[in-house]
């Protein structure tokens, strides 16, 4: 029920159970419809997969990212990253 809402509406995940926000499908799919919901990811903000999903929607939610993953990306790391990926 919860994976059918995220994947609905990703900033669901605000109303989920703490073991949700750590279920990799559902924050996933959260992550997808709306990067924003990243911000209520628990320990799956310091997952690097996670995280380029959030980005790709909204490349502002960076700042919710786990301090590692907001220092590798920051600046044009990001964008140096992403093109890589693409290619």
């Amino acid at each position: 029920m919860v994976l059918a809402a995220c994947n609905k509406e990703g900033r669901a995940l605000q109303y989920a159970s703490d073991p949700l926000k750590d279920d990799r499908e559902v924050v996933i799919a959260a992550c997808n419809e709306d990067g924003m919901a990243l911000q209520y990811a628990s320990a799956l903000r310091a997952d690097q997969d996670i995280v380029m999903v959030a980005v790709a929607q909204n490349r502002y939610v960076l700042h919710y990212a786990s301090p590692e993953l907001q220092e590798k990306f920051s600046g044009d790391r990001l964008v140096a990253y992403v093109t890589e990926q693409l290619m």
